[in-house]
């Protein structure tokens, strides 16, 4: 039992600790950008090789998906959709859909889902419908509950 903890215990410190070594650092032109919705910046700015890939913001790391929600914007949002950013892509174990559970943006959630995003994914054991519970967001449970198997 102890050495069962122990190798997970590891293995989460590994994970944690190459999420957060291999972000890159995001510029504020980026981040202005998604929270300014200026898309003709964005086209500039980000290639496609870039959406998937994790950044630094405030010591954690994040895809753009995320940064999108955490920012509030919903148009950012759907832009990095729009351009194929993938919808299960995570950096610290909180898939994009997690996050608008989380900090209680029904519209993200509702486009998330509408776009393919799974209800199944997990995080240390935890749905997005576990995430809703959790974080006392009712009316995201309430629209998740309507999509559960």
């Amino acid at each position: 039992m102890k050495k069962t903890i122990k190798i997970s215990l590891i293995l989460f410190f590994s994970l944690f600790y190459k999420n957060i070594v291999t972000a890159q650092s995001i510029s504020n032109e980026v981040l202005m950008a998604i929270k300014n919705e200026n898309f003709q910046d964005l086209d500039k700015l980000i290639t496609d090789d870039d959406l998937n890939k994790c950044y630094e913001v405030r010591g954690s790391s994040y895809n753009f998906l995320a940064i999108s929600i955490k920012m509030k914007s919903l148009e950012s949002l759907k832009y990095f959709v729009k351009r194929k950013a993938n919808l299960e892509g995570e950096c610290t174990g909180k898939t994009p859909l997690m996050y608008a559970t989380k900090y209680g943006q029904l519209n993200a959630v509702k486009y998330l889902i509408e776009n393919g995003a799974s209800l199944e994914t997990t995080n240390r054991g935890r749905t997005a419908l576990d995430y809703a519970k959790k974080y006392e967001q009712q009316e995201i449970e309430n629209y998740l509950n309507k999509y559960k198997k």
